[in-house]
């Protein structure tokens, strides 16, 4: 949750258009927006009501027939999420001169601090230059 207030409060009071030409229609980014400025607990507060489903078994009935669906392998290559025992799981790379680390254990840093999977794909993206 850290890094969805995180993001808000960066973007801040940002505009209604983009490029200053096309308006932003009524979403949840735009209401994220809104809310944060409202404080943190409103936009908590619309997270839980708008993005996290709690309860499993809707959970499961959504999986099943595909109206969500896991996308992990991006949170794999960034060591958010333990690798699968399975070939299809993302290689694991190693830092130079490190030992490689063995399948399946802990990525090297908390879970819970700071961002993770896509926010730090981006913020990765963006020091690099690639987006």
């Amino acid at each position: 949750m850290s890094w969805f207030l995180a993001k808000y409060q960066t973007l801040g009071n940002f505009s209604d258009t983009w490029l200053g030409k096309v308006k932003v229609p009524d979403c949840f980014h735009s209401d994220a927006r809104e809310l944060c400025a409202a404080g943190e607990e409103a936009l908590r507060a619309k997270f839980r009501a708008e993005v996290i489903i709690e309860d499993p078994e809707e959970v499961g009935r959504q999986l099943a027939c595909g109206t969500c669906l896991r996308i992990e392998d991006h949170a794999r290559l960034l060591d958010s999420i333990a690798a699968a025992a399975t070939p299809s799981a993302a290689p694991k790379v190693a830092p130079r001169g490190a030992a490689p680390r063995p399948a399946g254990a802990p990525a090297l840093a908390p879970m819970d601090q700071g961002p993770v999977g896509i926010e730090r794909g981006w913020m990765l993206s963006k020091a690099m230059g690639y987006l």
